[in-house]
């Protein structure tokens, strides 16, 4: 997979804040599939501080087989997704990854290892490297995290929790622009994500590493639901993927039961809808099951499921990047039904074979004219991205910030 420029495997700590495996969401396939690939030419250690310590510590003999060293630490507090009203001062995804074991592991771990560079996933774990640290710095983003919450604010009826988001907006940013500062570079998933950093601090050397399609949606045995909501026969099925303990995607579920399907069942009763995925909100599972929607948990085998659906939703009003399972879908085939958001980050060529509404009238309006339509294949818009091209762009940023710092010393030992 190397280009000709790498010569030699390098040293690479990544410091993550979750085991990458099992991938039940977008951002854990993102961190799989890339890592798998940069272990496959590189000496790489991974660090997992860890929400979820007793979960990972059964699933990381999965994962230790594709890299060289992987330790988990716990974080110190299990913090609440939601933002608590009032409390720490510290920006909320800061509080909750807070860990001094961490800390003391991460500095133990960078002299033993000695890494050619450190790539930390996540402003929120910048926190744990320690100062005057020399060697190049990667820090990759998934999102940028005060402008979803900024999104979330603006979606917010309630007049404290949005004075309390708001607060959150300015804390949040002011350490994500020293945690971007403070990287030699910064690595976004999309376009939109990369401005939006620019626009913020002018000076950032940003990349983008795109998001691919060509994995398998697969989930090991033994992991998932046995059976999964995929018929031929019986009501079309419209289905909307997502991890649902995330909270855009949770919200895009409340915001499809509330406004999209009452119009949606106006005059098209007879539907399947399911909800599929990660989820342990038994309010949402509850609120569904009364509107006659099934909350189906996680699949084995999307790929089926995205092929058997008559239409594919993504109803996400919150978010950035680009999304994997809008990705997979559109490598499945299926019809598309998505808000602006969901289709961010994709090239011109995806975007116009799917439907775009942000309105949950129109939103519905599209879903009604696909099911009204016999189930066609339909066509991914071109080549999509594949994973392999987006570990390679990955593999230059680091070769990048390699060699400015050998020049950096080399002009140093002259002068």
């Amino acid at each position: 997979m190397a280009d000709g420029a790498m010569k030699e495997a390098l040293r690479i700590t990544v410091v993550t804040s979750h085991l990458p495996h099992v991938a039940t969401s977008g951002g854990r396939r993102r961190e799989l599939e890339l890592m798998e690939r940069i272990a496959d030419q590189h000496h790489v250690e991974m660090i997992c501080v860890t929400k979820t310590f007793d979960e990972d510590r059964q699933l990381v003999r999965r994962l230790r087989s594709r890299c060289h060293g992987i330790r988990l630490v716990p974080t110190d507090i299990q913090a609440p997704e939601v933002p608590p009203i009032g409390g720490d001062a510290r920006p909320w995804h800061v509080a909750r990854h807070a860990s001094a074991s961490a800390s003391a592991e991460i500095a133990r771990g960078l002299r033993r290892h000695r890494p050619d560079v450190v790539h930390v996933e996540g402003y929120y774990l910048m926190q744990h490297l320690p100062g005057g640290w020399p060697g190049p710095i990667l820090l990759g983003t998934q999102n940028v995290e005060h402008a979803l919450l900024l999104q979330r604010a603006e979606l917010t009826i309630d007049r404290m929790r949005r004075k309390m988001l708001l607060e959150q907006v300015l804390r949040t940013r002011t350490f994500e622009r020293e945690a971007w500062r403070r990287a030699e570079s910064v690595v976004a998933v999309s376009p939109e994500d990369r401005l939006r950093m620019l626009t913020d601090e002018a000076n950032l050397d940003v990349h983008v590493v795109g998001n691919g399609a060509d994995h398998e949606p697969t989930l090991p045995r033994g992991v998932g639901t046995e059976g999964a909501p995929v018929s031929t026969t019986g009501p079309p099925l419209i289905a909307y993927v997502a991890n649902f303990d995330y909270w855009p995607s949770r919200d895009g579920a409340e915001w499809f039961l509330d406004e999209i399907l009452p119009r949606l069942r106006s005059g098209t009763t007879d539907i399947d809808v399911a909800f599929v995925g990660n989820t342990s909100s038994r309010t949402l599972a509850d609120r569904a099951a009364a509107a006659g929607v099934r909350v189906v948990g996680l699949v084995p085998n999307l790929d089926a499921l995205y092929r058997s659906a008559h239409v594919v939703v993504c109803p996400i009003r919150v978010g950035g990047g680009v999304k994997v399972k809008v990705l997979e879908a559109l490598r499945a085939g299926a019809a598309i039904v998505t808000t602006s958001v969901g289709a961010e980050g994709l090239a011109s060529a995806q975007r116009e074979v799917l439907n775009i509404a942000d309105d949950a009238a129109e939103f519905a309006d599209a879903v009604k004219a696909l099911v009204s339509v016999p189930r066609q294949q339909r066509g991914s818009g071109g080549p999509l991205p594949t994973w392999g091209a987006a570990a390679q762009e990955l593999e230059r940023c680091y070769q990048m910030m390699i060699d400015r710092a050998g020049a950096s010393r080399s002009s140093t030992s002259r002068s």
